[in-house]
């Protein structure tokens, strides 16, 4: 029933989004103006057996980055070692195309894809019938949320409106779905080189999948209606990491849209310019230099870090008929406020590993534009650090006729109240409890529809898949008038005195506000004993940085994470340090230690007993930082933060707000490994995905997803899992794959099948296996 009432407020809807937001200043393609008042109606129709490909594919969890090569990749980051993958399958059929089956996760290009597909569109009262389309899962990062995005294009010589590619968000990381809206509007609204985004709703087989965004995809087509160019040979696409379009960073690793060309000779000498440029005069010819600072304004003022000034991604470059590259950006899930603190926690081109984030100003939406983009760019130096003064007048302009709260406040209501059915009807499950459209089923959970009133108006959320700080949506509004205030102050800009008042009030949601207390970002000051250095360890040598430290902080992982998990960029550093300074605490004489025969307790009271020369004195110890004033850690804290040659291992506790010693007074501590010998025996949830179990010394939680807790080895540089699993089946069960000589298989994934069985891949022995009856059942 409510389900029903929802569809029917859905045509009985009187709100209207007639776009007057964005004016004249461009000329959209008709399907997006068409659907600036309505939400139009996507119905895919997939052969059953692709439809249910389509929803395991969704399940992969995150695909590498781009460019992915998985016979050449070192595994984690490190040098010499190769990513575990099976060696050539065992003899069989293997699968209906008699290949070898994909990797667990893969790159966007290697989701799931068909040309079988057909659509039809309900629009403008109109339906319009496509027979021809290709269907694909998109996204990366987004892959690891609950609801999966697609790509679709119409192929022949038809078109919808003007458009024949679209890219279908569900855009999960946000809990809002108005930022890529909003960003694609201001860039339309200045008249900029831009895709455009609506609405639809979504169907696969009649089934409903919710609410999406919709938006232009930068292809040669979109070149041909936009600049009536056909088939392109100058679009280049930079989608891998730290292109920052210098020739080292972006000659070969940004690619031409146009597949039949091979020959880059053409971008190459334009970077190449780049390079050699030293003022804007030099490339002004070759380089549409206002339209590259509008986009630097937008990221600055939108706290993007998913762009140029700091992933360096997710841009495109095209060269137009007068000779001018321009560039073009795309995927704006998380600007505005969204992940913001990535541009610290996570940029890959930064040394993480020294970062002391208990220094760093936490409140983003003041730093200045040199302290935002301090990153290394041989464009912003010339186009800006050498003279601000083209950058400082177009920010300004920016702020001025877009970014600022009463041109986006009310744009924003007007949206809300347009949208908010569809968004209502799309966070209500069916009969069977289930949400539309969420074909990930291990991802964490999907934001609340209070969430979304909240985080659309002044109040900050934290995703549901964790993360700390940089998984938290700031309030878009807050945002906006936060970065508003902060520009026309520090440019001394006549700005709307209703919004630079103080007092200007606005309401904050308690009930699903996150907080982040920026002290737990970092340990104070460590012991005495002579601990210098970085973070981490606190000042205590050179730390490790690389991975995160302790919990509630925003450390560098490796890649890639755990399936479904959310580890960020890299870290550096060496740990334990090389050299460490000597505690001034030292026994004049050899001390021997009695440990008491009655202890049972995890941590044994022992006895120093100091003698002979100085009258018995007993103390009673369990760790050597006690010699230091400092007690021992709890069995929770195993985590290493910095090492001495006296007083041994420190943690640090972060409900007392101490250090900590973890390394016992006399023999070592003595941990039980539950390893159990048996082959077949689940020891852990992250197994069933090719991981780990984690060794009984690391108990700290890194992450967490559909498998359960995880933790990193800092021996083995991996991922590792920390939640128990128990037996499916019973371990005398006769495994069928044996007499072939493989052993059975632990979880239940099936990669391929021949006349004998099912067969998954057994990570940890590099081998195939079979999986078991059992999982049918």
């Amino acid at each position: 029933m409510l389900k029903k009432t929802i569809f029917s407020l859905l045509y009985v809807c009187c709100v209207s989004a007639a776009n007057k937001f964005i004016g004249d200043a461009k000329k959209r393609p008709e399907f997006f103006e068409l659907t600036d008042n309505e939400v139009a109606v996507f119905r895919v129709t997939l052969p059953p057996e692709e439809y249910e490909q389509l929803k395991e594919d969704c399940n992969r969890g995150m695909p590498p980055p781009p460019n992915f090569n998985f016979t050449d990749m070192p595994q984690n980051g490190t040098d010499g070692e190769q990513m575990m993958w099976p060696p050539p399958p065992p003899p069989g059929d293997w699968g209906e195309d008699g290949g070898f089956p994909p990797p667990p996760f893969g790159s966007e290009e290697d989701s799931f894809k068909t040309k079988n597909g057909t659509l039809i569109v309900e629009l403008n009262n109109e339906q319009k019938s496509f027979n021809k389309i290709t269907f694909s899962l998109g996204g990366s990062s987004s892959r690891t949320f609950a609801k999966q995005g697609f790509n679709l294009k119409i192929r022949g010589k038809d078109q919808l409106y003007g458009r024949s590619q679209f890219r279908i968000r569900p855009d999960a990381r946000e809990a809002t779905y108005l930022r890529s809206k909003l960003v694609c509007d201001m860039h339309n609204r200045l008249g900029m080189p831009s895709i455009s985004a609506n609405y639809v709703q979504l169907y696969i087989n009649d089934e409903y999948l919710g609410f999406y965004i919709i938006m232009d995809s930068v292809k040669l087509s979109w070149i041909e209606f936009e600049y009536g160019e056909k088939d392109t040979t100058h679009l280049y696409k930079c989608k891998d990491l730290t292109n920052t379009l210098t020739v080292e960073s972006s000659s070969s690793r940004c690619e031409n849209e146009n597949e039949d060309i091979t020959d880059n000779t053409e971008w190459v000498e334009f970077l190449t310019r780049l390079d050699a440029a030293e003022s804007p005069e030099d490339i002004e010819d070759i380089f549409d230099i206002d339209q590259f600072l509008t986009e630097i304004a937008f990221e600055y003022l939108f706290g993007s870090w998913d762009h140029y000034l700091h992933f360096g991604h997710n841009f495109m470059l095209y060269k137009q008929e007068n000779g001018k590259w321009l560039m073009i950006e795309y995927d704006f899930d998380g600007e505005i406020g969204q992940d913001t603190f990535m541009s610290i926690a996570g940029s890959p081109g930064k040394n993480r590993g020294n970062i002391d984030f208990s220094t760093i100003n936490m409140e983003l939406e003041s730093y200045s534009f040199a302290e935002w983009a301090d990153e290394q760019r041989h464009l912003l130096d010339i186009l800006i650090f050498k003279d601000t003064t083209r950058f400082d007048n177009i920010l300004k302009k920016v702020v001025t006729e877009v970014f600022n709260p009463a041109v986006l406040f009310p744009h924003i209501d007007e949206l809300k109240d347009y949208i908010r059915p569809y968004v209502l009807l799309d966070k209500t499950p069916d009969e069977n409890g289930n949400y539309p459209g969420r074909l990930n089923t291990k991802s964490s959970g999907d934001y609340t529809m209070q969430q979304w009133e909240a985080n659309s108006e002044f109040t900050n959320v934290s995703s549901p898949e964790g993360g700390g700080p940089s998984s938290m949506g700031y309030g878009l509004k807050y945002w906006i008038l936060a970065k508003y205030r902060y520009v026309c102050t520090a440019y001394d800009m006549e700005c709307d005195e209703a919004y630079m008042d103080e007092n200007y009030e606005y309401t904050i949601d308690k009930e699903v506000e996150a907080v982040f207390d920026p002290s737990k970002m970092m340990p104070p000051p460590p012991p005495p004993g002579g601990f210098g250095g970085q973070f981490p360890p606190p000042q205590g040598g050179q730390g490790q940085g690389q991975f995160p430290p302790p919990q509630g902080g925003q450390g560098q992982g490796q890649f890639p994470p755990p399936q479904g998990g959310q580890g960020q960029g890299q870290g550096q550093g060496q740990f334990p340090p090389s050299q460490s300074t000597t505690v001034a605490v030292e026994p004049t004489v050899e001390p021997t230690v009695e440990p008491e025969p009655t202890s049972t307790e995890n941590e044994p009271i022992e006895t120093l007993t100091a003698e002979p020369t100085e009258p018995v004195v007993e103390v009673e110890v369990t760790c050597y930082s006690e010699l230091l004033g400092y007690p021992c850690c709890p069995p929770s804290i195993t985590h290493v933060y910095d090492h001495d040659e006296v007083s041994g291992d420190w943690g640090y506790d972060f409900e007392t707000k101490q250090w900590c010693g973890l390394t016992l007074y006399g023999d070592s501590i003595d941990v039980e490994d539950s390893a159990s010998d048996s082959e077949d025996e689940y020891q852990c949830m992250g197994e069933l995905d090719g991981y780990e179990c984690c060794p009984p010394t690391v108990t700290e939680v890194i992450d967490h997803n559909v498998y359960g807790d995880w933790g990193f080895n800092r021996e083995t540089k991996q991922w590792c899992s920390l939640t128990p699993f128990k037996p499916l089946v019973d371990e005398d069960e006769e495994c069928w794959s044996k007499k072939l000589g493989y052993s059975c298989c632990k979880g239940c994934k099936v990669y391929s099948t021949d006349k004998h069985g099912e067969w998954g891949i057994n990570y940890a022995k590099n081998e195939w296996c079979g999986i078991r009856a059992s999982c049918k059942n």
